[in-house]
């Protein structure tokens, strides 16, 4: 196994974080704020390629599709209801008379829009809400 990947993660993301954190806390515009004592642990899992296309059949982990279930059980509507709000997928405005789709999280889209985008990814493109996957 390559080991460049787990040394580069120790060698440079770890101490970059500890480094953010201490300037955090080190911090004048911090100052007022109580400081606690915190734990922080980091797992590193390390996935070889070929085990990430056997599990899902791709090799980017965002693209595994949504459950059928879970994008058929999305609350659907009408669209509109007086407010300018943009389908965030096709950026084109949703009309009243337009069949949109709400997702867990509460973000709205054409229904047909994150019908589509659910197929091939189970997270919301604004806020990464994991739907359930097969």
């Amino acid at each position: 196994m390559d080991t460049s990947y787990v040394d580069n993660v120790l060698d440079n993301v770890l101490p970059e974080l500890t480094t953010y954190i201490r300037r955090v806390l080190e911090d004048d515009r911090y100052s007022h704020l109580r400081k606690i004592p915190i734990i922080v642990s980091c797992e590193l899992v390390v996935v070889r390629r070929e085990q990430l296309e056997s599990d899902t059949g791709t090799s980017d982990p965002k693209q595994v599709p949504a459950a059928r279930a879970a994008i058929d059980a999305l609350q659907k509507a009408l669209g509109g209801g007086g407010d300018e709000v943009s389908c965030r997928i096709c950026l084109e405005q949703i009309e009243q008379d337009m069949r949109v789709a709400c997702m867990p999280c509460n973000h709205v889209y054409h229904l047909d829009c994150i019908v589509r985008w659910l197929e091939t990814s189970h997270l919301c493109p604004l806020c990464r809400f994991a739907l359930p996957t097969c």
